[in-house]
C-alpha cells in the first residue's frame, strides 16, 4: 500500500508511473493513493475506485467511478465523476468568465458596463477562453497558408472560380465519367 504515490512526481513521471510499475512489478498487486488525473488517465475503470464518506451512514465507501477514464486528458478526467470538479478553472476565472456572459446577455448594458465588458474580454482572451491554446495555433497558421493562396489567385482565376461557383455542383456532374 502506497499512499499519494504521485506525490513530488513531474507530471511527465506521473504519465508513466503505471506502466513503469507495471512493468517493473509485473506479480504485485499494488493499492495505492492518488489525486492525479495523469495516473487515472492510465488506469482501468476496474482499477479506479473513489473512496469518500457515505453521508447518510458516515462510513467510508469505495466505488468505481461512473465512466472509463483511460487514456482521457488531464481537464476531462478532473471534471469527470472521480473528481467531480464543475470545471478546471479557478473560481476567480469562473466568476469573469460568468461575469462576462451575464453583461453580454443584458441588453441595455451602461457606458460603464461596456466598459467592463471589453475588460472581461481582454481577461477571457488571457483565460484561453474557447479553443485551446494549441488548436487556435493550428487555426492562425491555416488562416495564414488559406491568406497566402487567395493573395496568390489572379483575376482571372477569381472570374473564372465566380463562374464556376455560381453555376452550382449540379452543372459539374454531367462531366464525369
Amino acid at each position: 500500500m502506497i499512499d499519494e504515490i504521485d506525490a513530488h512526481l513531474h507530471p511527465r513521471w506521473q504519465r508513466r508511473l503505471v506502466t513503469l510499475t507495471r512493468k517493473q512489478f509485473p506479480n504485485v498487486q499494488m493499492i495505492a493513493s492518488s489525486h492525479s488525473p495523469l495516473l487515472a488517465g492510465a488506469m482501468q475503470k476496474q482499477e479506479l475506485r473513489i473512496v469518500a464518506r457515505d453521508p447518510i451512514t458516515g462510513r467510508m465507501q469505495a466505488a468505481p467511478p461512473r465512466e472509463n477514464l483511460f487514456g482521457q486528458k488531464a481537464d476531462d478526467i478532473l471534471t469527470s465523476s472521480l473528481f467531480d470538479l464543475p470545471t478546471s478553472r479557478s473560481p476567480e476565472a469562473e466568476a469573469s468568465i460568468k461575469k462576462y456572459f451575464e453583461l453580454f446577455e443584458k441588453p441595455n448594458r451602461s457606458t460603464t458596463e461596456d466598459k467592463e465588458l471589453y475588460e472581461l474580454e481582454a481577461q477571457l482572451d488571457q483565460l484561453n477562453y474557447g479553443p485551446s491554446v494549441a488548436a487556435r495555433e493550428t487555426q492562425a497558421q491555416i488562416q495564414a497558408g488559406f491568406d497566402a493562396k487567395v493573395a496568390e489567385i489572379t483575376p482571372e482565376v477569381a472570374t473564372a472560380l465566380a463562374a464556376r461557383m455560381s453555376r452550382g455542383p449540379s452543372s459539374d456532374r454531367g462531366n464525369e465519367s
